[in-house]
């Protein structure tokens, strides 16, 4: 490369670092649950060194590479979300490298640099690269594959010349190519395009006038068999596909023909119609590039069509089918990483058609001249066009929106903002609205910086937790307020009450200052005490009918109160789970002992308990409107998930009365 290469390479490389970095700690504003479950594996594997293997549909278990690649970043940054982040930023920013690389040397240098430009500060490649997600290595490793397959191989060199650095090159081609299946399923699509790479180079190996030789395959089948190879274990597990089964089903596997049809021209649609609707991951339906910068790609789709038997522009429309195949089967929606694996050759063939605009505005003049042309300054007018609009749309419109602050859970990361600003503070019980894992106790997980701080989680809507101690943090948003039948008996102090933005769709939360071991003391103390231990695992301590005369069609509620004893005694963590599981059930039983009434849940989740601890669960019956009047006896119990296995009472039962509810006329 000429030096005004590197220098331009330099500030465009700067421009995209910039672009992946700014307010980083702070946008997205928040963290999903996905990416929290993405973090809980790479963690697993920074704490232990081994994978934490949960066979279920959804998640990204069997995704191994971010699991590594992520446990290598913690080490060297820590266990946060930021890390998370910045690992998709590097990965982004390498992909401007390594497109540039291969670019420079399937194209020219002007269309390299254009492509890396547009991906610096382009908005769906900026979005993606700051995802605490697994799919953004895809691309690169995939680019840096196909970069070492064409920069040193797919040339009209003699087949004579270093065979065995030729051969050595195309290993490491495959073992790249091989790579980039771990990461997400985007992979898969995206080397299934390099068989069909070999085909095309042996189609016209066999056309007279293309300068393809026979020699060159043999890198490509090399390679080939070095990715097969290396991505075989992923390929040949069942388990792998069991995400992507449930996709395609969800999708196409119900609606036929007709349903597909739809489904391609949504995908295709994401270019420059419409994009994917999906908040999360998009200013909703926004397409890739806006009608302005569409121009230049739709004339760079049609001159790479046009010279199709040019292996660089043929092998570009190959790499953005399969890059794009994955929308194709799925649809739009989630298309943002769906088809991130699209992202360089969507990137290039817009680049190949702003060089073709701005050469031809220059009237063919080289635009690598010793001064600036018309053309090279309007790529440049396009390029500062682009991130401006991206600027504007991710930092101000996308981020700002009450709909995406709320799906990143700011609230929640508000909540551990403030744990993480109280030093005085080593105990935290924390309302939310999915108290249980792999939901928000991985994104409190990721966001806490706190060293030896015990978060517990609940739903204060039917439940609370009273660490065993003296001294504690209460924390309840005004999207899980406490039950009233909590409420009223817990007689807890005045609350400081931290404001967010007016906007938000949750604006509050209070923040308790309390002893919970003498609240729970308080609490039982109006109640039936009782003595039931269930499983060696948990004790019935109290419970309290609230409502003990009730009328046809009304509600019972009942509160119980619980100390834990010991979590492991529920046995093994099912293969199904990210922890163990328990449901509290409440029974009501009519004059004659059926069963009329009932509620299974448990609030206070077994992922966050801890010997000692106290929890008080809420359950609310409701009466059928043609209830004859009379005494109905209340029980409860507890069974573990997902098998159902009652816990068994010292006494030989696996139910207790907690007394009995009178209906009247």
């Amino acid at each position: 490369m000429k030096r005004v290469e590197w220098l331009l390479l330099a500030l465009i490389v700067a421009a995209g670092i910039f672009f992946r970095l700014y307010r980083l700690d702070a946008i997205p504003p928040g963290m999903t649950h996905d990416e929290a479950d993405v973090g809980y594996h790479a963690a697993a594997v920074y704490a232990t060194g081994e994978r934490h293997i949960v066979d279920a549909p959804y998640g990204f278990i069997h995704q191994p590479f971010v699991q590594y690649s992520g446990a290598l970043f913690m080490r060297l940054f820590g266990p946060t979300d930021l890390t998370q982040r910045l690992h998709s930023a590097f990965f982004g920013t390498l992909l401007i490298v390594v497109t540039t690389v291969w670019a420079r040397h399937a194209f020219d240098a002007w269309i390299a640099l254009t492509a890396a430009a547009f991906m610096a500060v382009g908005f769906w490649p900026v979005m993606t690269s700051r995802f605490a997600l697994n799919n953004q290595p895809v691309p690169t490793l995939f680019a840096i594959g196909i970069g070492l397959l064409w920069t040193r191989l797919l040339t009209p060199t003699p087949a004579h010349s270093q065979p065995f650095k030729r051969t050595l090159i195309a290993i490491t081609s495959g073992l790249f190519l091989g790579l980039s299946v771990y990461p997400y399923e985007a992979g898969r699509a995206a080397l299934a395009s390099i068989p069909v790479l070999g085909a095309y180079l042996f189609l016209l190996s066999r056309l007279s006038h293309t300068p393809i030789r026979p020699h060159s395959l043999r890198p490509i089948v090399i390679a080939l068999i070095v990715a097969a190879l290396v991505a075989a274990p992923h390929l040949l597990d069942p388990r792998s596909w069991g995400r992507t089964g449930t996709l395609v089903s969800e999708t196409v596997g119900s609606g036929g023909l007709n349903s597909l049809v739809s489904t391609i021209a949504a995908g295709l649609g994401m270019i420059f119609v419409k994009g994917d609707p999906f908040v999360t991951y998009n200013i909703p339906d926004r397409p890739i590039f806006d009608p302005i910068l569409a121009i230049p790609f739709v004339v760079g789709l049609a001159i790479a069509i046009r010279k199709w038997r040019m292996p660089a522009y043929g092998y570009t429309l190959i790499w953005l089918a399969f890059g794009l195949l994955p929308t194709l089967v799925v649809g739009a929606f989630t298309s943002t990483i769906h088809s991130i694996a699209a992202q360089p050759p969507i990137f290039v063939l817009l680049a190949i058609g702003a060089v073709a605009i701005a050469r031809l505005v220059t009237r063919h003049r080289p635009i690598a001249g010793t001064h600036f042309s018309a053309g090279a300054i309007g790529i440049g007018a396009l390029v500062i066009f682009s991130a401006i609009i991206t600027a504007s749309d991710y930092f101000d419109r996308w981020a700002n929106a009450p709909a995406v602050r709320a799906a990143y859970y700011n609230y929640l990361a508000s909540l551990l903002d403030h744990v993480n600003s109280r030093s005085d503070v080593r105990d935290v019980a924390i309302s939310s609205a999915f108290p249980d894992k792999p939901l928000d106790p991985f994104i409190a997980a990721r966001r806490l910086r706190r060293a030896g701080v015990m978060l517990r989680h609940f739903d204060a809507r039917r439940a609370i937790v009273f660490p065993d101690t003296d001294s504690a943090l209460l924390l309840i948003p005004a999207l899980t307020p406490i039950d009233s039948a909590l409420a009223e008996r817990l007689d807890l102090p005045a609350p400081e009450t931290i404001q967010m933005r007016p906007d938000d769709l949750i604006q509050s939360f209070d923040a308790y200052n309390w002893n919970p071991r003498a609240t729970s003391d308080r609490l039982i103390s109006a109640m039936t005490p009782y003595s039931a231990n269930f499983g060696a695992a948990l004790e019935l301590t109290g419970a309290q009918v609230v409502t003990p005369n009730a009328s046809p069609g009304g509600e019972v509620v009942v509160l119980t109160l619980w100390r834990v004893i010991d979590p492991t005694a529920l046995g093994p963590i099912d293969e199904t789970l990210y922890d163990r599981a328990v449901v509290l059930f409440t029974h009501m039983l009519d004059p004659n002992g059926a069963l009329v009434a009932q509620e299974d849940r448990l609030d206070a989740p077994v992922s966050s308990w801890q010997a000692g601890d106290t929890f008080a669960q809420v359950h609310r019956l409701v009466i059928k409107p043609d209830a004859a009047p009379g005494a109905y006896r209340l029980l409860v119990g507890a069974y573990v998930l997902p098998t159902r296995t009652r816990l068994q009472v010292s006494s030989g039962e696996d139910i207790i009365s907690v007394g009995e509810v009178e209906v009247g006329q």
